[in-house]
């Protein structure tokens, strides 16, 4: 009888690096070294592009509405700083619904899987039953998982073929090579 252990999709040349807990310890390291990376050019970006931003205009000794160059200059730094700070914002905001929307994916992806799998083995436990309407309900069962799902296609046919193979023999005929 066929086992009724869902099979792992072939991949062929799309292994994941990262389903070790060692690979998912490196990936959560690279992650938290890149954040901080980001985060310390950004608080970088807040102090040092506003005040070199300030020595230049304080070069050209501007001056608006009869206020001091060093107001209108601590104003120009402050509306730099604030534009800074939303712009760093915006892409961190972005950044989240990014980071969201790929675990919403690989989430549907996962529950995906889990009913492919147990379509899967109810399907083949459905071919040791003892009536042949759920026989053969199983066997439909498989057809549309192999339909649907190519990464099981060849292995719901080498099911399908040892199950005939091992349940029905034409009569008067010898065991073939696997003593079937």
């Amino acid at each position: 009888m066929p086992s009724a252990q869902a099979p792992r999709p072939a991949t062929r040349g799309t292994a994941r690096r990262y389903d070790s807990p060692v690979g998912l310890a490196t990936l959560a390291w690279s992650l938290g070294i890149a954040v901080l990376a980001i985060l310390t050019a950004a608080v970088a970006a807040v102090i040092f592009v506003p005040d070199f931003y300030g020595a230049r205009l304080r070069q050209q000794n501007i001056q608006a509405d009869g206020k001091s160059s060093d107001y209108v200059i601590a104003e120009l730094v402050h509306e730099n700083r604030t534009l800074i700070v939303q712009t760093i914002g915006g892409l961190g905001l972005l950044l989240g619904v990014l980071l969201g929307t790929l675990r919403f994916e690989a989430e549907q992806r996962t529950r995906r899987e889990e009913q492919v799998a147990e379509r899967f083995t109810r399907a083949v436990d459905q071919l040791g039953h003892g009536t042949m309407d759920v026989r053969i309900g199983g066997i439909f069962a498989l057809e549309k998982i192999a339909q649907d799902y190519k990464d099981y296609h060849w292995t719901i046919m080498e099911i399908l073929t040892t199950y005939v193979c091992a349940r029905y023999r034409l009569p008067g005929r010898a065991a073939g090579r696997f003593g079937m």
